[in-house]
């Protein structure tokens, strides 16, 4: 299974101080007949003004630009594939120029040989002017005796003619498999000189590699080139040094290295024997405690191989992290693992494709035991020309978490990078949004009509659509040119039928789907089918202003001074479980008579509501639970800054603004397993409790109602015993919760996520849509 986008092929071109031809070279790519590709130019550290030629590029829509310090021409590939997204890869030079073609020639040959990784092609040699070179010195061999310019390379490739020879005749025109090249990993950054050969030496000890007889490619030959300046450069060493380690990797590659295989079947490999040290360590993520699994973990000479067979909402990214090689019959947990670890996850069954793992397995292990891993740090992607335009959409912007987000987002993203415009699609402003429009903010209200919506789009010329919950216009984004980035803020578990499919339907249309928890992420990825390689999580931020409001008074809630205050902060739903809340409340309440309970919300489910406050009624609680309907922001910080416990049993969550707020402010956290929790949970800040359901993939509106009809009486003793426990040790409590407040206002703060979100709308618009121009 390919990561790649079906038929896109992504070139990649370095430059180094070649201002003067680089801009026919990038001409040549984007005029080829093959229009389904992408561009990417990677200044490594050009002296020579190359950004005035790279600014008219920037922002094309089949361009990306990435930009680092000189790290010298391996590294600088490295960098440019390790963005890319097409199926197909090739490399070209700014002194090169590729024939209009090329692509498409080189493409067809290899969908029509799948036995093949590879293609390369002839070329013609020109001179620095441009016109044929007429150098009979010039590699002589290849020479057509018709027309001397034109290199004529042999039709096959063999560890004779390519090794043994010491000849890299393969040349400039090439295309190869993008699953090929992550099975070959990245281009060694020890060959400077020689990169492409030993490239070329690695992929023919594994695959096939075939040669179309046509010259699709101008190749430059002139006193600026990398070849004229080897002798300088000691090419030469270097070319030398990586023959003779490929000697030694087809050496390793012909003995079989000793697996020790636990818990799965790898049919032909050889077993190490009893007390024999293995090379290759295989086995279910499953057994990863076993240990057999753990002798071989302590030795860093082993080949780690895990085979994914775990449900794709329970990986986690620290449990794959220490193996080399990742297996998995499952497309999405491909897909999950490759974005995390792209060369390391492949979709191949052991049992089934036991030849192809061995060799790949063997070659792995040979890299890692002898070829220097890359160190540089990764290129950045070349800033726009001039802030991107976004729509910040939402349904409505009164009260609430998510409506909060957007107000940061708003507020807070780089002004130098991104203009925003907030288009809430209702009738009215809503809370925030009038605050928001008082601040300044360019603020559109369409009245609930999308033709509205699509008008204030094109006048303000918006590039991108940042989409949160709203999905009015999503289906004619493309249509009108704007790329989508959706931002899951919740799983949505309470919808159903058709209404499920038209959301999983709009995310899938998305460039970027954002998840503002791993929880949230995997829902999205397993539940509505979008590619993980299109989803990225963003972890909500904490702006601190207007959070340092007057205390709440608590003679006005009727909590005396040295009373327990529980706090309890969302709209009335039954997902929120409020009502659960008031029942392990009141289990405690005999046994601490100057505990209170706070219910702060709006009475989103009117009925749930109703139903809340005729619980409390009959418990006798009317004077120690208190209900706040009309809560603002301040109201809720107010709260929090009386609140000895911020008491959060939800079924459901994302990333709660709540809790970030209840973190700034100190409280200790009762929260369940649920969005965020295990992520800012940290340091023995708060309590995390089992939810009542074993995977949220599955959970359903049905078995929601259900669970909030009838919790389960070990998860309602659960939360009962962590209010106690807060309860009657409040001030360790408080001691151990102060570390949130550093964290709210470090990793988790409101410019890191804005710096985030404005990454994420340039890769929407610049790398994420690439439409080929018709």
């Amino acid at each position: 299974m390919t990561l790649g986008h079906r038929g896109r092929v992504s070139v990649v071109l370095p430059v180094f101080d070649q201002a003067d031809l680089l801009p026919a070279a990038i001409e040549s790519v984007l005029a080829q007949t093959h229009r389904d590709l992408e561009l990417i130019v990677v200044n490594d550290g050009s002296r020579d003004g190359v950004e005035r030629v790279l600014d008219r590029y920037a922002d094309h829509p089949r361009v990306v630009v990435l930009t680092q310090p000189n790290q010298k021409l391996p590294s600088a590939l490295n960098s440019g594939f390790a963005v890319a997204t097409g199926e197909w890869f090739t490399w070209t030079s700014a002194d090169n120029l590729l024939l209009p073609n090329q692509l498409e020639v080189l493409l067809a040959r290899l969908r029509a040989r799948p036995d093949l990784a590879m293609v390369y092609s002839d070329y013609q040699a020109i001179d620095g002017e441009g016109r044929p070179l007429r150098d009979p010195a010039f590699r002589p061999q290849d020479q057509d005796p018709r027309d001397p310019s034109r290199m004529r390379l042999p039709r096959e490739v063999t560890t004779e003619n390519l090794l043994r020879s010491g000849d890299n005749f393969i040349g400039a025109s090439f295309l190869y498999r993008r699953d090929a090249a992550r099975l070959l990993g990245p281009y060694a950054e020890d060959t400077f000189g020689g990169e492409d050969y030993d490239y070329w030496l690695r992929m023919h000890a594994l695959f096939g590699i075939g040669h179309v007889d046509e010259v699709l490619y101008r190749y430059r030959v002139h006193e600026n080139s990398l070849n004229a300046r080897a002798r300088a450069l000691r090419i030469a060493d270097a070319v030398d040094r990586l023959r003779a380690r490929h000697e030694a990797r087809l050496a390793a590659l012909a003995a079989p290295p000793a697996w020790r295989c636990t818990g799965l079947a790898v049919p032909g490999v050889r077993l190490a024997g009893p007390g024999e040290p293995c090379d290759v360590s295989a086995h279910l993520l499953s057994r990863r405690d076993d240990p057999a699994v753990a002798e071989a973990a302590r030795r860093p000479d082993v080949l780690r191989v895990c085979v994914v067979d775990g449900p794709l909402d329970a990986l986690e990214r620290e449990a794959l992290a220490p193996y080399d090689l990742l297996l998995t019959r499952e497309p999405g947990a491909q897909a999950l693992a490759s974005r995390w670890f792209p060369e390391r996850a492949f979709l191949l069954d052991p049992s089934a494709a036991a030849p192809l793992l061995a060799r790949v397995a063997a070659y792995r292990l040979f890299e890692k035991r002898r070829v220097p891993a890359p160190r540089h740090p990764p290129a950045r992607v070349y800033p726009v020309a001039s802030p991107l335009r976004v729509g910040l959409q939402a349904e409505g912007l009164d009260r609430g978490g998510l409506e909060q987000v957007v107000a940061d987002l708003a507020l807070n993203l780089p002004r130098e990078r991104v203009r925003a415009t907030v288009l809430v699609h209702a009738r009215a402003p809503g809370a925030i949004g009038a605050r928001l429009r008082d601040a300044g903010v360019d603020l559109v209200i369409t009245g609930g009509d999308e033709r509205r919506l699509a008008r204030a789009a094109e006048e303000r010329k918006l590039q991108v659509m940042s989409l949160h919950y709203s999905v009015a216009g999503a289906g004619d984004l493309g249509r009108r040119g704007l790329a989508g980035v959706y931002t899951a803020h919740n799983a949505y578990v309470w919808m159903e039928g058709a209404e499920r499919a038209r959301r999983a339907a709009a995310l899938r249309a998305m460039d970027l789907v954002v998840a503002v928890s791993t929880p949230v992420e995997r829902y999205v990825e397993e539940v509505f089918g979008v590619d993980a390689r299109r989803v990225r999580v963003i972890p909500n931020g904490l702006d601190p202003r207007g959070l340092d409001a007057p205390p709440a008074s608590r003679a006005a809630l009727g909590i005396g001074e040295g009373d327990v205050a529980f706090v309890q902060v969302g709209r009335f739903a039954r997902e929120k479980l409020q009502g659960v809340t008031v029942e392990a409340f009141r289990r405690i309440a005999g046994g601490l008579p100057r505990a209170h309970l706070v219910l702060a919300g709006a009475p989103a489910d009117a009925g749930y509501a109703a139903e809340v406050a005729a619980a409390i009624r009959r418990a006798g609680l009317d004077d120690r639970v208190h209900l706040v309907h009309r809560a603002g922001r301040a109201e809720v910080a107010g709260l929090l800054r009386i609140a000895d416990c911020l008491v959060q049993p939800s079924l459901v969550e994302g990333w709660s603004v709540a809790v970030m707020e209840a973190m700034y402010h100190g409280v200790p956290l009762v929260l369940t397993d649920v969005g965020s929790a295990r992520e800012v949970v940290r340091g023995g800040i708060g309590l995390v409790l089992p939810n009542p359901y074993p995977r949220l993939a599955t959970l359903d509106l049905a078995e929601l109602r259900a669970l909030a009809r009838s919790y389960p009486e070990a998860n309602l003793a659960a939360l009962a015993e962590a209010m106690r426990e807060v309860a009657l040790h409040r001030d360790a409590w408080r001691a151990r919760a102060a570390a949130g407040r550093a964290r709210v206002l470090g990793e988790l703060d409101v410019a890191t996520m804005a710096r985030a979100y404005a990454d994420a709308f340039e890769d929407a618009w610049r790398r994420a849509r690439k439409p080929a121009p018709r």
